[in-house]
């Protein structure tokens, strides 16, 4: 359901134009998506999904799935390669992800994001910083350009060192919950899980893993782009926490 019509259309105020200001509403039913500048370029969802599509077949066999919000102002398409896996330190196989995004609103090129499914768990993975733009903007006319499939598999091979880095963090029982209180702080997990770490010790791998677990298995009330969001921001707060500055 990603392939809805949108335009541009004034603003108005009492009947005042707003300048330099545009609405991107869908036209199928009448919805204002965002306001935006009047030099914005719409970019439709169809014509970015479409690419990934075809795209994604160069990187080789995989599953789909199709992401949009309510409104629809944004959409996320998941291709899943389980047989392209990275294998951690300590055993576990992590199956490349790709995900390509594009917002109706944001300025920003649409994006390329790699991320992972730990096969033994099925627990999602968005990696920090592991991102392509794809050169095309909602500001100007250049055309969608992909990554080198090659450099995408270069990219997930490398990105094991940020999970052993993982693994190489011993959490004693105080730290394991001591960490976990900071991640409910940071919102980006419920009390409850409390009850799961509690009287756990293990790694930062571990604590990742409980997690993420969460996010993928328990957290029935987030919508699908919630959830790779909050995947994301939980990559970007382990990424903060156990950088190699703050490993001894």
């Amino acid at each position: 359901m990603y392939d809805f019509p949108v335009t541009l259309r004034p603003v108005t105020v009492d009947g005042m134009e707003v300048k330099r200001k545009k609405a991107i509403v869908r036209t199928d039913t009448k919805e204002p998506l965002a306001i935006v500048s009047d030099v914005y370029k719409i970019i439709n969802h169809s014509e970015v999904i479409d690419k990934a599509q075809k795209y994604a077949t160069l990187l080789g066999a995989h599953t789909s799935d199709i992401f949009l919000t309510k409104s629809g102002s944004k959409v996320v398409a998941q291709f899943t390669y389980k047989d392209k896996t990275l294998a951690t330190r300590t055993g576990d196989m992590v199956g490349l992800r790709v995900y390509v995004e594009n917002s109706y609103g944001d300025m920003e090129s649409a994006k390329l994001r790699i991320g992972g499914l730990v096969l033994k768990c099925l627990n999602g993975m968005v990696m920090p910083k592991d991102m392509f733009l794809l050169n095309v903007t909602h500001k100007g006319d250049t055309a969608i350009q992909f990554p080198e499939p090659e450099d995408v598999l270069i990219t997930f091979e490398n990105s094991v060192h940020r999970i052993n880095k993982l693994t190489n963090v011993a959490l004693p029982k105080s730290e394991y919950l001591i960490f976990g209180g900071k991640g409910i702080e940071a919102q980006l997990v419920p009390e409850k899980i409390l009850g799961k770490i509690r009287n756990k010790e293990g790694t930062a791998w571990d604590l990742y893993n409980d997690f993420t677990y969460y996010v993928t298995h328990d957290s029935t009330r987030s919508t699908a782009i919630g959830k790779l969001n909050r995947l994301g921001r939980i990559s970007n707060w382990f990424e903060e926490q156990f950088n190699e500055t703050k490993i001894h």
